[in-house]
Parts: structure tokens; sequence; C-alpha cells
């Protein structure tokens, strides 16, 4: 909860915030799956940090580092290990599987990128926030179609 909570407070805070929170959100996901291995939340947000950390410009990460200290690595070839995991442990989540199909994208694989965009928008809404990922489902579709 609290790497959630951390992560929806990313867009609203300043340049320091965007810089320290992530280590913040990683420290608190890897407790999490050290109390409990089997939660597939903690994998989804491993995979989305890599995600999203792994699209820093190299200027940005330059500059970060320079005024905040140094930014944690991240890939999207270990968004796509975390995310795998989350969607092995509770495939039926919507968010996992977009997740996994927009890093599988940005690492160029189109036809597993498809097939986990399809098959998230084939399940049913489970969850209140379900309509925001098949959001950026459907728009991913349409970036891999153009």
């Amino acid at each position: 909860a609290a790497a959630v909570s951390y992560g929806r407070l990313i867009p609203f805070g300043d340049t320091k915030t965007k810089v320290t929170y992530p280590r913040l959100i990683k420290q608190h996901a890897e407790t999490a799956l050290q109390l409990d291995p089997t939660d597939s939340y903690a994998y989804h947000i491993l995979g989305a940090w890599n995600y999203e950390l792994a699209k820093l410009s190299p200027f940005m990460r330059s500059a970060a580092k320079l005024i905040y200290g140094e930014i944690p690595s991240a890939s999207n070839e270990a968004a796509v290990q975390y995310l795998r995991e989350a969607v092995s442990r509770a495939p039926e989540r919507v968010s996992h599987r977009v997740e996994l199909g927009r890093a599988y994208a940005a690492l160029g694989n189109v036809n597993e990128a498809r097939s986990e965009l399809q098959a998230a928008l084939g399940l049913p809404n489970r969850e209140k926030d379900d309509p925001e990922p098949r959001r950026r489902a459907v728009e991913t579709l349409r970036q891999l179609s153009d």
C-alpha cells in the first residue's frame, strides 16, 4: 500500500519528489515481497517501476543524479520478468496483463504485446481501476498498428 501511495503521488510532486519517491516505491514493494512472496501486486509494482524508470532519458538521469544522487537502474527486461510473475500469480487482473503488454511493446516484442493487451481487453472489469488500464491497452494497440 505504501508503494502504491508513493506512486500515485509522484505526478503531483516537485522534481525532488519525482526523483526520491521511486526509491521508496522500490523499497516498499521489495519489503512486501519479503513478507508475502505470492503478492501479485508487489510484482506488478516492481514491473511498472522498472518500465517507468527505463523511460527516463539519459539527460534526465544525469541531471537528477547531479542534483539528487544516483537513480537506481531499471530496464524493460526486468519489467517483463516482474510483470510475467504478476500475471502468473493473478492472470485475471486486467492491469497486470496491460502493463506486461506495454513492457513487451517497449522491447519491440509486438506479437507478445498484442497478445497480452488483447487478453486484458477480453477480461471482465473486476476492480474499480480497471477502466484506466483498459484505456492504456487500447492506446498501446493503436500505437502498435501505426
